[in-house]
């Protein structure tokens, strides 16, 4: 993925700025991440910091968090785990596809065929595993991987592709359902 500042420029000020809020959420998500759709661990996107932690990306923050993220992959929910004691879900995921990390969050798995890893998240977003695939986006955090925005794919490659066509992506990357390899 290649950053383009001349468009992130564009975007960020189509959001409104510093210390404004961008656009309210519009993506949801049928299962998987509950009724909130996508959570958003880190919700400061700009600078700004907007609603519960919990609350869904807007479509600009979903764009500018594959951007700059620490980590950016395609895949399902393969399990769910939650430490109460800790106000935090593990959420286990299988990977078909890796565009991004700067840690090993990810290591292949050993059945072959893509990647295993664990983000976590705040027990109170109440994810819970279910179908479909989800592109996921976060920051490392004390060595830890922080769940960002979490879109199902299909609505984050409809977001991808509007704002392509709007001259709005603040980078580039390969949205389609079976990648090259």
């Amino acid at each position: 993925m290649q950053l383009r500042s001349c468009t992130l420029a564009g975007t960020f000020s189509s959001l409104g700025g510093p210390g404004q809020c961008p656009d309210p959420p519009v993506l949801a998500a049928d299962r998987g991440l509950g009724s909130r759709g996508c959570v958003s661990g880190r919700s400061q996107h700009l600078g700004c910091r907007c609603g519960a932690p919990c609350r869904p990306c807007s479509d600009a923050e979903v764009l500018l968090a594959v951007c700059t993220s620490d980590f950016v992959v395609r895949g399902s929910i393969q399990n769910v785990t939650h430490a109460p004691e800790q106000q935090e879900s593990a959420i286990h995921l299988h990977v078909s596809r890796l565009y991004r990390q700067k840690s090993r969050v990810f290591r292949p798995a050993p059945e072959g065929g893509g990647w295993r890893g664990r983000v976590t998240t705040l027990l109170q977003c109440g994810v819970r595993p279910g179908r479909g695939e989800f592109l996921f986006t976060g920051h490392m955090h004390f060595g830890e991987a922080r769940l960002g925005c979490a879109p199902r794919f299909k609505d984050f490659q409809r977001t991808y592709r509007d704002a392509e066509e709007r001259g709005l992506n603040p980078c580039e990357m390969d949205v389609s359902l079976h990648p090259h390899l």
